[in-house]
């Protein structure tokens, strides 16, 4: 069960090891399925297409 695009909704959570503080603050996923996302303006976008690829997948 994949977390939404901004996970648990905790600003600036780091995400791994190589990205100790997220760079794009609330709207950075926590989740799992991300732990190397690379924040920005047009993260959303393509992690809720990839979020909901992995749904269906899922489902």
């Amino acid at each position: 069960m994949p977390l939404g695009p901004t996970g648990p909704g905790i600003p600036g959570r780091p995400l791994s090891p190589l990205i100790p503080v997220s760079p794009a603050g609330p709207v950075a996923p926590a989740s799992p399925l991300f732990p190397f996302a690379p924040g920005g303006p047009g993260a959303p976008a393509r992690q809720q297409k990839k979020i909901t690829e992995l749904s269906q997948i899922q489902v």
